[in-house]
C-alpha cells in the first residue's frame, strides 16, 4: 500500500498541478474544478484499471536437487498497519469535526456546512449582507461536497505533503470562486475586500468541517484578486467540465498502468527451503527408466506445495513418487509489495538410475 500510493499520489497531483498552473490567467472556478476532479481520481485510482497490464515472467523453476535459503524482499506488514493508524485517525478527526458541527447553535461568523442539505449559519448579531452572498455561493456549487471529498483524500494520503498541499490550493481556489460570484452580483470591490479583512479578524481558523465566510485561505490573496478588475471571474461551462474529465482521464488510466507495472517489479519468487528427495518406484527400477519428469504446483503463502499437477510423465509410478515428494516441500512464499502470496511454479524432478 505505501509504496505504490506514493507513486500514484506523486504522479497524479503532478499532472493536477501543472494543469492548474497552465489555467492561471482562466477563472478561480476554473482551476477549482481541476483541483477537485484530481483528487476525486486519487480516490478512484486503485480501482481504475490500465490499458494494459504487463506479462508476469515467467514461472519460478524448482527441481529436487536444488538448494537454497531465504531470498527476496521481507515483509514488512507494520508498514500497513502504521498507515491505516494514521488513515483512521484522519478520518475519525474529520468525523468528529462533522458530529460538532451537526449540533453547533452558535458560530462567530457566517459559514456553511452540510453535503446533502447544506446549511447556513449566521453568528448571533446577525449576517452581513456579503456574508450571505458568499455562503449561498458555497451551497450553490455544492463545496460542501468538495471538500469532503479532498479531505478524505487527505485522511487516506496523510502520509503524503503533496496532497495536503493541493488541498490548501484547492481551498483558495474555491473561496476566490465564490468571492467571484459575489462580484458578479453587484457587490463593490473594495467594499467587499474591506469586509473579508473584517470578517478574517473575528475568526482566523474555521472549523474543519465547515467552510467559513473569512479565514486563513489565501487572504492576502484573495483580497489582491477581488481588487483586481483584470481578473477573469468566469463560471464554469459544460466545455470546462468536459476538459477537465478528459485531462483526468488521460491522466489516471496511464497511471493505472504504470502501477501495474510497478506492482510486477516487486514481486519477489518463492525459494526452496525444504524438499524431501522423492524415491525410485521399483516398477521404473526394473524397467530401467529414468529422466525428468516435469510438474507444476501452487505454493501457498505459508510456502507450503499444494495442487501438485504433472506436465510430462514417466509413468511406471514414478510421477506419482515425484508428488508425493513434492506434497512434502516447504519454501519461503512468493511477495507481491512486500506481502507473501500464492504463487505458481514449474517443478522438475530427476529420476536417475545408479
Amino acid at each position: 500500500m505505501t509504496l505504490t500510493l506514493i507513486l500514484k499520489a506523486t504522479a497524479l497531483m503532478s499532472v493536477v498541478a501543472a494543469a492548474a498552473a497552465l489555467l492561471r490567467r482562466g477563472s478561480a472556478a476554473q482551476r477549482h474544478l481541476v483541483w477537485m476532479l484530481g483528487f476525486a481520481a486519487l480516490l478512484a485510482l486503485p480501482f481504475v484499471p490500465g490499458l494494459w497490464r504487463p506479462q508476469s515472467g515467467t514461472l519460478a523453476t524448482l527441481v529436487a536437487t536444488a538448494t537454497g535459503g531465504p531470498g527476496g524482499a521481507s515483509p514488512i506488514p507494520w508498514l500497513r498497519w502504521f498507515w491505516l493508524a494514521g488513515a483512521v485517525a484522519a478520518l475519525l478527526r474529520l468525523a468528529i469535526a462533522h458530529w460538532r458541527m451537526a449540533r453547533t447553535s452558535e458560530v462567530p461568523m457566517a459559514m456553511t456546512w452540510g453535503i446533502l442539505r447544506p446549511r447556513i449559519f449566521a453568528p448571533a448579531e446577525g449576517i452581513h449582507q456579503f456574508d450571505l452572498r458568499h455562503e449561498e455561493a458555497h451551497v450553490a456549487r455544492r463545496d460542501g461536497l468538495w471538500q469532503l471529498i479532498s479531505q478524505i483524500a487527505c485522511a487516506v494520503y496523510w502520509f503524503h505533503p503533496l496532497v495536503w498541499w493541493a488541498e490548501r490550493r484547492a481551498a483558495q481556489e474555491r473561496e476566490r470562486a465564490c468571492d467571484d460570484l459575489v462580484l458578479a452580483s453587484g457587490a463593490d470591490p473594495a467594499d467587499y475586500a474591506q469586509r473579508l479583512v473584517d470578517a478574517a479578524r473575528a475568526l482566523a481558523d474555521p472549523p474543519l468541517a465547515a467552510l467559513a465566510f473569512s479565514g486563513d485561505s489565501g487572504l492576502a490573496s484573495r483580497v489582491k484578486a477581488v481588487l483586481d478588475p483584470a481578473i477573469s471571474r468566469r463560471g464554469l461551462r459544460l466545455r470546462d467540465v468536459a476538459g477537465g474529465l478528459a485531462l483526468v482521464a488521460i491522466a489516471v488510466v496511464p497511471l493505472s498502468s504504470i502501477v501495474a507495472q510497478s506492482n510486477s517489479a516487486v514481486e519477489t519468487k518463492p525459494q526452496l527451503v525444504h524438499k524431501i528427495e522423492p524415491q525410485y518406484s521399483e516398477q521404473a527400477r526394473a524397467a530401467r527408466i529414468d529422466g525428468p519428469v516435469d510438474l507444476t504446483a501452487i505454493v501457498k503463502s505459508d510456502g507450503s506445495f499444494t495442487d501438485v499437477k504433472v506436465v510430462n510423465g514417466l509413468g511406471y509410478g514414478l510421477d506419482e513418487k515425484a508428488v508425493e515428494a513434492i506434497q512434502q516441500w516447504q519454501a519461503t512464499p512468493a511477495t507481491k509489495n512486500g506481502e507473501p502470496v500464492d504463487s505458481e511454479v514449474k517443478v522438475t524432478v530427476n529420476f536417475r538410475l545408479e
